[in-house]
């Protein structure tokens, strides 16, 4: 390893270049690509310290770099809100996770309270090892009196500042002339910059402190990792067998009578919705989350009882098995139950953002309880945390793969021409994910379909596009996105077409822009829910 004071300058430098770094992309800027450029300035900083120190990464932990690449290309590919979100949300939390396993590459075997524990407390204990590994120092270093005397004076003058701002407004108000000749002082030093620069320097200061603390853990700590629960229980046991044996059976008694209800309405179809005055939206929405709550609080309640319980022979060890499998196996129907009556509500009102992340969150929540099961059966309890990490993951990567806004406009497309009947301006206020979809699905109509069907379609391509400003390019660099370039070719292209030719914008401050086809009104403005 190199020397100790070269690298823990080099540390200090790098962690403040890249805070900096952070700044340059993001200080009052909207996210954009500037994400992924910080993604790939933060690992590649990562990367070159660890080469710096003669230090290997795991093999297992350079397996995180897959997803991260995926769910990094998606941040630049996708403007969709939930999509980028959990997508930006994922990707740090893959990147702190290979750093807290960089040398080790234990992470496969981490379990809830090394996650809790390791990810939250990362920067905090990668500071104390970062002060432990320079503790000693070359001798002709600056002295740690020296040191004191700045840190006094700076601190000195941080403390002045807010008693400064008090006396200079009392003085201010006490004697125009100097509040006047204050003013023109402030003025010629911009105070407003001043202050706006203090606090993008304070950022820089904390967010360099973290990223740190976050190296020097990758460097120094992560080598040697002691697992949490691997060689005694994360908690100490509770409850006994019978006591936990008696609550599993009690619940899955009252599942189980639910569940028999719930065959009528798979096998029965549609002439059981009408049930004891269950009309067909009723049935639909009735007790949706009420099941997505059961499914959630069930799957935590086992999880705490295989913690808080303590079988003590293995015939115990084989029922408290059984029981979990009968318990996750009933909670498939029920979330099945649920995602039926979703299906329903679907076919009827057609998709928003809201029904197809559930859509999808669910099919991923049933693939979870399977894995659970599968699990179970083999005793390994300390895997479920990483199956939910990987369904997790699935979901994200799922949101983003499939494109939601352009999946919401083709299944309410499909809709139309059955119905005839499309929220517009609901679908003008997508993202720019959409865009493409929409002008493919309005030229495939406009082709074969209806008439009245294309001039909707036609209204709603025209209302996306001037809902969002006609996809102009942002002004600041860091805000590019690769979707809004694509709708903003695509959207030019469509200008010079004759179909653009039958769209006049009609604007309105008050009630929002219109648009105008072949002499036929229609509203862009948002007039439904998210639900």
């Amino acid at each position: 390893m190199r020397d100790k004071n070269t690298l823990t300058k080099i540390l200090l430098i790098s962690s403040l270049a890249v805070a900096w770094v952070f700044d340059l992309l993001f200080w009052n800027k909207a996210i954009g690509i500037s994400f992924a450029i910080f993604v790939v300035v933060t690992l590649s900083v990562g990367f070159s310290l660890a080469g710096r120190a003669n230090l290997t990464p795991a093999r297992k932990s350079l397996w995180l770099l897959a997803p991260i690449g995926l769910l990094w290309m998606m941040t630049i590919l996708r403007e969709e809100l939930f999509s980028i979100f959990f997508a930006r949300i994922f990707t740090l939390l893959f990147m702190a996770l290979l750093a807290a396993s960089f040398r080790s590459g234990r992470w496969p075997k981490y379990g809830f309270g090394d996650y809790l524990t390791k990810l939250l407390l990362l920067p905090f204990r990668g500071l104390i090892a970062y002060r432990e590994f320079g503790a000693q120092r070359r001798k002709g270093a600056a002295s740690p009196a020296e040191f004191g005397l700045i840190r006094s004076i700076g601190l000195g003058l941080l403390l002045a500042l807010p008693l400064l701002f008090i006396f200079g407004t009392l003085l201010s108000s006490a004697d125009p002339i100097f509040g006047s000749r204050l003013s023109d002082l402030l003025g010629f030093l911009r105070l407003d910059q001043l202050i706006e620069t203090f606090w993008r320097a304070f950022t820089i200061g904390v967010l360099g402190i973290i990223l740190l603390g976050v190296y020097s853990y990758s460097l120094f700590r992560s080598s040697d990792e002691a697992l949490i629960g691997e060689d005694e229980p994360f908690f100490r046991p509770l409850l006994g067998f019978p006591v936990t044996a008696t609550i599993l059976v009690s619940i899955e008694s009252l599942f189980s009578a639910f569940v028999l209800v719930q065959f009528q309405y798979f096998f029965g179809g549609a002439s059981n919705i009408h049930l004891d005055g269950y009309t067909y939206a009723d049935y639909a929405r009735q007790g949706f989350g009420e099941l997505v709550t059961v499914v959630a609080m069930s799957v935590g309640l086992f999880v705490v009882l295989s913690l808080l319980t303590s079988p003590e022979t293995k015939k115990q060890t084989h029922w408290f098995s059984r029981l979990g499998i009968i318990l996750f196996a009933q909670v498939v129907v029920i979330l099945a139950s649920a995602f039926k009556r979703l299906v329903l509500y679907e076919g009827a009102y057609g998709f928003t953002q809201i029904r197809a992340l559930v859509h999808i969150f669910m099919i991923w929540l049933g693939l979870l309880l399977i894995a659970f099961v599968i699990l179970e059966a083999r005793g390994k309890h300390r895997a479920y945390t990483n199956a939910a990490l990987l369904a997790a993951f699935g979901f994200t990567a799922t949101l983003s793969l499939m494109n939601v806004d352009a999946f919401i406009v083709g299944a309410n497309v499909r809709r139309l021409e059955i119905s005839h009947e499309l929220d517009l301006p609901y679908l003008a206020w997508l993202s720019t994910d959409a865009a493409p979809r929409l002008l493919d699905d309005f030229q495939r109509i406009a082709t074969n379909g209806d008439e009245e069907d294309s001039r909707l379609l036609l209204a709603t391509l025209a209302c996306h596009a001037y809902n969002h400003n006609e996809y102009v390019r942002p002004e600041a660099w860091q805000s590019f996105h690769l979707s809004g370039e694509i709708a903003r070719r695509a959207w030019a292209e469509f200008k010079t077409s004759d179909d653009f030719g039958r769209v006049t914008l009609i604007r309105d401050d008050a009630t929002g822009n219109s648009i105008s086809i072949d002499g036929e009104i229609f509203g862009c403005s948002q007039e439904t829910s998210f639900e």
